[in-house]
């Protein structure tokens, strides 16, 4: 048994951000938290404002700019390929949200972007302060730490896409759970309705939502069982949820027929790197400090909470939802893990279908390590205390290295494309052969439709060409591509794109960045004396690019 200075939750020294109890005065944690939300809020406005418009935002921007019935009936499938950009697989929910700031408050990208960003703060004060009410102001300061630092979750934000939203979601779900779980739980109908609620949002923004709810859903009736009231209340609430979430089917069935087929099943290195990747992304692996301390602050944490819990050092409410919390994200886990084994026409554990968990996760890690009571140099102190200063540590690198270098994380060189054709309309854009020319074509595509003719060289020499536009397939029309230069175009615009990785942004940083060599298309243009190559333009980072801008030479007479 901990040997304890008073009741558990309100001694005054120990744990890492202290261990005052919920009280409505001013705690110093509340000042971390404050200063939390204003430094995530801060990243996510960097990171708008230089994030570029990828493949599939222009999927949803495409979308949320039709009429609203037609908009609903391009999602269910009908028309498909509608738009030269790829038909999309979400229900209805976010493309709800960006219809109404589309055509009702005319949002411009950059409009969608913020406003995404603010519901997803809104969410962490919703979680925040649910954990502070619980469990101090400690506890809110810890979890916030785990997400505001970390710049996955900045840079998913300002998507024009359903996950700033799905997380925003799962984020306030920790409020009525937390109500439910509580010992002292009245009975009432508040909470499981906000559950039921909230459950029947997610799963109209993303269908994993369905997930999570069954998660939660099984948890908090596994919590409650032999409490009979309880049950009905909860069960009453559950139908509730379902009943709301049924619309979702006709998109499901829609989009069961735009699967993606995977093996099933991987290994556990597959599924382990699968855990890992809820936490840590690529801009944690540019600087492997920030990977290795954030996911050694991780494990520290989960050791501390659980020794604390072996050793009866959690009180009732705590430890009922302590185990709560975990068991959430293990059957989340499970149910994943699970489908992906079993499901060979679905990715499963693509991380960002797992999103929801991360809160759940903070949460579970904030309330195992908030309010110990211990003095600050026993061993489970000094195990916590390190485990959040590492956490902290390696959320702080990756944060500061996401807010100095934003434009190497941009996903897409599309902007720049654009300021290359600028207003000629009238130029024409061959990408070189063999390019993954979606990066830079579809958001080209997208801003300027029909306007400029977007080509691609066949490999390997580039002598014809393939029309990109409008239409199923998107590949239409072919032509040599003597003739296509030759057509009379006033500028012809060459284009190369790459993906690239954490490597290329790190060699970008210290100053050696990776180059695309001129394929056939640009050494053709450059060894024909009709046209003089005037500009270059170059792009680095998440994703490479490359354009050569040729002008026709006035005729000679």
């Amino acid at each position: 048994m901990l040997k304890q200075r008073g009741p558990i939750d309100r001694a005054v020294a120990g744990g890492p951000f202290g261990t005052l109890p919920p009280r409505p005065g001013f705690h110093w944690a509340d000042g971390i938290s404050l200063l939390l939300i204003a430094l995530f809020a801060a990243v996510v406005c960097r990171f708008a404002f230089v994030q570029d418009i990828w493949i599939d935002e222009t999927t949803q921007l495409s979308g949320s700019g039709l009429p609203f019935l037609k908009m609903v009936h391009w999602l269910l499938g009908t028309p498909k390929a509608l738009f030269v950009v790829p038909d999309d697989r979400m229900p209805l929910g976010s493309y709800a949200l960006d219809w109404l700031g589309v055509h009702l408050f005319a949002l411009s990208p950059l409009g969608l972007r913020l406003l995404h960003g603010a519901l997803l703060v809104l969410g962490l004060v919703v979680m925040a302060a649910a954990l502070r009410r619980r469990f101090g102001p400690g506890c809110a300061a810890i979890a916030l730490a785990i997400l505001c630092l970390n710049p996955q979750i900045a840079m998913t934000a300002p998507e024009i896409r359903a996950y700033p939203l799905y997380l925003a979601l799962a984020c306030a779900m920790i409020a009525p759970f937390l109500a439910i779980v509580d010992p002292a739980w009245n009975r009432g109908w508040r909470a499981p309705l906000a559950v039921a609620l909230l459950c029947a949002a997610t799963v109209h923004v993303h269908f994993f939502g369905a997930v999570m709810s069954a998660c939660v859903f099984v948890v908090l009736i596994a919590r409650h069982i032999g409490d009979r009231r309880a049950l009905i209340v909860l069960a009453v609430s559950g139908a509730l949820g379902a009943a709301l979430s049924v619309a979702v089917l006709p998109f499901i069935v829609a989009a069961s027929g735009q699967v993606d087929h995977a093996a099933g099943g991987g290994s556990i290195a597959t599924y382990a790197i699968y855990v890992s990747r809820l936490f840590v992304g690529s801009i944690h692996m540019v600087y492997p400090m920030a990977a290795s301390l954030l996911l050694a602050g991780l494990a520290l944490a989960g050791a501390a909470a659980l020794w604390r819990l072996a050793a009866g050092g959690m009180e009732p409410a705590r430890r009922g939802a302590f185990l709560s919390l975990v068991a959430v994200v293990l059957l989340g886990l499970a149910i994943t893990i699970g489908a992906d084994i079993a499901l060979d026409t679905l990715n499963a554990i693509k991380p960002t279908y797992s999103y929801w968990m991360m809160p759940f996760a903070a949460a579970a890690i904030a309330v195992g390590l908030s309010g110990m009571g211990l003095p600050a140099r026993r061993p489970l102190a000094l195990l916590s205390r390190g485990a959040v200063a590492a956490i902290v540590a390696g959320g702080l690198i990756a944060t500061g290295l996401l807010w100095r270098h934003a434009p190497l994380f941009a996903h897409g060189p599309g902007r720049m494309f654009a300021e290359a054709i600028g207003k000629d309309s009238a130029a024409t854009l061959i990408f070189e052969p063999g390019d993954p020319l979606g990066y830079a074509a579809l958001p080209t595509r997208w801003r300027f439709h029909d306007d400029v003719a977007i080509w691609q060289a066949e490999p390997p020499a580039g002598d014809r060409l393939i029309r990109f536009a409008t239409g199923s397939p998107l590949f239409g029309a072919t032509a040599p591509a003597a003739a296509v230069i030759d057509a009379g175009a006033p500028a012809i615009l060459v284009g190369r794109v790459a993906a690239g990785s954490y490597r290329d942004v790190r060699a970008a940083i210290d100053g050696h960045p990776r180059h695309l060599e001129a394929g056939p298309i640009a050494g053709r243009l450059a060894a024909d004396p009709r046209w003089e190559l005037v500009e270059e333009r170059e792009s680095q980072g998440l994703f490479i690019a490359r354009i050569w801008r040729f002008r026709a030479r006035p005729a000679t007479k």
